[in-house]
Protein backbone atom coordinates (compact mmCIF):
# COMPACT_ATOMS: atom_id res chain seq x y z
CA UNK A 1 0.00 0.00 0.00
CA UNK A 2 1.19 3.73 -0.61
CA UNK A 3 -0.30 6.54 1.23
CA UNK A 4 1.12 10.21 0.24
CA UNK A 5 -0.06 13.38 0.67
CA UNK A 6 0.96 16.83 -0.24
CA UNK A 7 -0.51 20.59 -0.39
CA UNK A 8 -0.73 22.47 -3.52
CA UNK A 9 -1.66 26.35 -4.02
CA UNK A 10 -3.78 26.75 -7.00
CA UNK A 11 -5.06 30.12 -8.45
CA UNK A 12 -9.13 30.68 -7.69
CA UNK A 13 -11.60 30.58 -5.46
CA UNK A 14 -12.32 27.31 -3.53
CA UNK A 15 -16.28 27.30 -5.01
CA UNK A 16 -14.49 27.11 -8.81
CA UNK A 17 -11.55 25.27 -8.02
CA UNK A 18 -14.08 22.19 -5.86
CA UNK A 19 -16.80 22.67 -8.91
CA UNK A 20 -13.95 21.74 -11.58
CA UNK A 21 -11.96 19.19 -9.92
CA UNK A 22 -15.15 17.72 -8.55
CA UNK A 23 -17.04 16.84 -11.63
CA UNK A 24 -15.66 14.21 -13.82
CA UNK A 25 -16.88 15.29 -16.93
CA UNK A 26 -13.62 17.68 -16.72
CA UNK A 27 -11.26 15.09 -16.38
CA UNK A 28 -10.25 14.22 -19.51
CA UNK A 29 -9.15 18.03 -20.30
CA UNK A 30 -6.64 18.12 -17.51
CA UNK A 31 -5.99 14.88 -16.05
CA UNK A 32 -2.73 13.27 -18.27
CA UNK A 33 -2.40 10.19 -17.11
CA UNK A 34 -6.47 9.28 -18.34
CA UNK A 35 -6.60 7.20 -21.78
CA UNK A 36 -10.83 7.35 -21.67
CA UNK A 37 -13.18 8.23 -19.51
CA UNK A 38 -16.98 6.99 -19.75
CA UNK A 39 -19.62 8.45 -16.76
CA UNK A 40 -22.19 5.49 -16.17
CA UNK A 41 -25.07 8.49 -16.49
CA UNK A 42 -23.84 12.34 -18.47
CA UNK A 43 -26.94 14.22 -17.04
CA UNK A 44 -26.47 13.65 -13.37
CA UNK A 45 -24.55 16.54 -11.69
CA UNK A 46 -21.15 15.65 -9.03
CA UNK A 47 -22.63 14.31 -6.33
CA UNK A 48 -21.75 11.27 -3.86
CA UNK A 49 -22.70 8.05 -5.89
CA UNK A 50 -21.52 9.39 -9.24
CA UNK A 51 -20.40 6.40 -10.80
CA UNK A 52 -17.67 6.51 -13.67
CA UNK A 53 -15.16 3.87 -15.73
CA UNK A 54 -11.61 5.22 -16.71
CA UNK A 55 -8.43 3.86 -17.82
CA UNK A 56 -5.37 5.58 -16.82
CA UNK A 57 -1.44 4.87 -18.12
CA UNK A 58 -0.24 2.17 -16.05
CA UNK A 59 -3.02 1.33 -14.06
CA UNK A 60 -5.83 -0.08 -16.11
CA UNK A 61 -9.25 0.48 -15.98
CA UNK A 62 -11.14 1.66 -12.92
CA UNK A 63 -14.61 1.93 -11.73
CA UNK A 64 -14.57 5.21 -9.78
CA UNK A 65 -17.57 6.47 -7.57
CA UNK A 66 -17.42 10.36 -5.86
CA UNK A 67 -17.41 8.78 -2.32
CA UNK A 68 -17.59 12.54 -0.47
CA UNK A 69 -18.91 16.04 -2.01
CA UNK A 70 -18.98 18.74 1.13
CA UNK A 71 -18.70 21.92 -1.24
CA UNK A 72 -16.25 23.67 -1.32
CA UNK A 73 -14.09 22.00 1.53
CA UNK A 74 -14.21 17.99 1.21
CA UNK A 75 -14.23 16.08 -2.37
CA UNK A 76 -13.53 12.42 -2.48
CA UNK A 77 -13.66 9.41 -5.09
CA UNK A 78 -12.75 5.67 -4.62
CA UNK A 79 -12.11 3.25 -7.66
CA UNK A 80 -11.45 -0.84 -7.77
CA UNK A 81 -10.11 -2.53 -10.42
CA UNK A 82 -8.42 -5.98 -11.38
CA UNK A 83 -5.07 -4.41 -10.58
CA UNK A 84 -6.15 -2.91 -7.03
CA UNK A 85 -7.94 -0.22 -5.36
CA UNK A 86 -7.52 3.58 -4.60
CA UNK A 87 -8.83 6.87 -2.91
CA UNK A 88 -8.48 10.39 -3.93
CA UNK A 89 -8.95 13.01 -1.06
CA UNK A 90 -9.06 16.82 -1.81
CA UNK A 91 -9.35 19.78 0.69
CA UNK A 92 -9.76 22.70 0.07
CA UNK A 93 -9.16 25.71 2.68
CA UNK A 94 -7.98 29.54 1.49
CA UNK A 95 -4.75 29.98 0.79
CA UNK A 96 -2.43 32.91 2.65
CA UNK A 97 -2.30 34.53 -1.14
CA UNK A 98 -5.94 35.90 -0.81
CA UNK A 99 -6.62 34.70 -4.67
CA UNK A 100 -5.42 31.37 -4.23
CA UNK A 101 -6.72 28.01 -2.59
CA UNK A 102 -4.81 25.60 -0.61
CA UNK A 103 -5.76 22.07 -2.30
CA UNK A 104 -4.55 19.27 0.71
CA UNK A 105 -4.08 16.30 -1.65
CA UNK A 106 -4.39 12.67 -0.08
CA UNK A 107 -3.85 9.68 -2.43
CA UNK A 108 -4.31 5.76 -1.38
CA UNK A 109 -2.89 2.75 -3.71
CA UNK A 110 -3.72 -0.70 -2.88
CA UNK A 111 -2.31 -2.51 -5.57
CA UNK A 112 -1.58 -6.08 -6.33
CA UNK A 113 1.18 -8.22 -7.83
CA UNK A 114 3.98 -6.46 -9.47
CA UNK A 115 2.56 -2.95 -9.24
CA UNK A 116 1.96 -3.65 -5.26
CA UNK A 117 5.66 -4.07 -5.03
CA UNK A 118 6.30 -0.71 -7.42
CA UNK A 119 3.99 1.21 -5.24
CA UNK A 120 6.88 2.90 -3.42
CA UNK A 121 7.63 4.39 -7.51
CA UNK A 122 4.28 5.35 -8.00
CA UNK A 123 4.23 7.17 -4.39
CA UNK A 124 7.36 8.97 -5.86
CA UNK A 125 5.60 9.93 -9.14
CA UNK A 126 2.25 10.79 -7.94
CA UNK A 127 2.96 14.36 -6.10
CA UNK A 128 4.61 16.30 -9.20
CA UNK A 129 2.54 14.60 -12.02
CA UNK A 130 -0.67 15.31 -9.92
CA UNK A 131 0.62 18.90 -8.63
CA UNK A 132 1.00 19.64 -12.81
CA UNK A 133 -2.70 18.17 -13.64
CA UNK A 134 -4.25 20.01 -10.76
CA UNK A 135 -2.13 23.83 -11.85
CA UNK A 136 -3.60 22.64 -15.34
CA UNK A 137 -6.92 22.47 -14.10
CA UNK A 138 -6.75 25.49 -12.35
CA UNK A 139 -5.72 27.48 -15.25
CA UNK A 140 -8.61 25.59 -17.18
CA UNK A 141 -11.22 26.58 -14.75
CA UNK A 142 -10.74 29.95 -14.82
CA UNK A 143 -11.42 30.29 -18.29
CA UNK A 144 -14.84 31.98 -19.04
Amino acid sequence: MAVTSFTVELKGSQETLFDYLGDPRNRMAWQSSLLWLRLTDQETPPQIGVTWQEKAKGFGEFSMRISEYKRPTRWAEEGHSKKGSMSLGLDFSPAQRSTYTSVQVTVELKLKGLLGSLSWAAKALLQPLMSADLRKAARLAAQP
